[in-house]
């Protein structure tokens, strides 16, 4: 009779297989390919859509703000000026908002246009 030496079922290689292995070569896909993939997730793939209304120059969903100059003054003075600016950098429209929130703080109202 042979020793049994775990508590696991005998067919635990079997098991063990199904575990993934690290990849010895890249993956490759063909730009094409992935242009395709890429199409599905993005929310504007028909660019040349007929029926779209044009929003240029369209700012009926902005915002207005609800802060005072003084509250205004108080968010500027939380602003940690980083030497990377993250919040430039991660800015879609390239803004230069390190500026911006500075010119708030020292109420320089030209520099906010």
């Amino acid at each position: 009779m042979a020793r049994v030496l775990s508590r696991d079922p005998v067919d635990i290689e079997n098991i063990l297989a199904l575990n993934p292995r690290k990849q010895r070569h890249a993956t490759l896909h063909s730009t094409a390919a992935k242009k395709q993939v890429k199409k599905q997730w993005k929310r504007n793939s028909d660019k040349s859509c007929s029926n779209c209304e044009k929003l240029e120059n369209n700012f009926d969903d902005i915002k207005h703000t609800t802060l005072s100059e003084r509250g205004a003054l108080r968010e500027a003075m939380r602003c940690l000026k980083c030497a990377d600016a993250p919040c430039q950098k991660s800015c879609p429209t390239d803004l230069d908002i390190k500026s911006f929130i500075t010119s708030i703080a020292n109420k320089v109202k030209s520099g906010l246009q």
